[in-house]
């Protein structure tokens, strides 16, 4: 599943942007991968090329408990009010520390809850985008409320493992220690 974001530039669609998303879905597609794209704020002028190779996209997205949408606006369809897990893209969420002289940003994932329903952030997998800091820059997604943000647990990915960093405002403190 692609939650959003499949080509980086907003309205207008280059050739090589164009030759990239075939080639991943031609490159998915001969090994048997099933490939479900949920549409992001990125994504205008995707559909036609979609279409070409014999894909759909969707707004939104539910596998069993888990509802996926980009998460640039609130759902209010039936399937997220049934959903027990909202996984969004959008804010492709990074850690930066710096010790004044050099800083270092690393993807991760965020983990928080949403009323009574768990929620995951997805970080940017894509090579090109490194991330929104997640202790410096303001969310865009509407689903990421001060609230939502305060009890969030950060999981730094570093090379291939995943380990919980703290949530943000335990890693805030221990920052303000240095």
């Amino acid at each position: 599943l692609i939650n959003g974001d499949l080509k980086h530039e907003f309205g207008t669609i280059n050739q090589q942007e164009e030759r990239s998303v075939l080639e991943l879905l031609r490159f998915l597609q001969e090994r048997g991968v099933s490939v479900i794209v949920v549409r992001g704020n990125h994504d205008v002028l995707l559909e036609p090329i979609l279409k070409r190779a014999g894909f759909a996209s969707f707004e939104e997205y539910l596998e069993g408990d888990f509802f996926f949408c980009h998460g640039h606006t609130l759902p209010r369809s039936q399937a997220f009010k049934g959903a027990k897990t909202v996984i969004i893209g959008h804010e492709h969420p990074a850690l930066a520390l710096s010790d004044g002289l050099r800083q270092e940003t690393g993807k991760c994932f965020l983990f928080a809850s949403h009323g009574r329903k768990s929620l995951i952030v997805l970080p940017s997998f894509s090579r090109a985008t490194e991330g929104t800091d997640v202790l410096r820059q303001e969310f865009l997604s509407p689903m990421l409320t001060p609230a939502v943000l305060r009890k969030a647990e950060v999981f730094l990915v570093i090379d291939e493992a995943v380990g919980s960093a703290g949530t943000l405002v335990q890693i805030e403190k221990a920052l303000k220690r240095f």
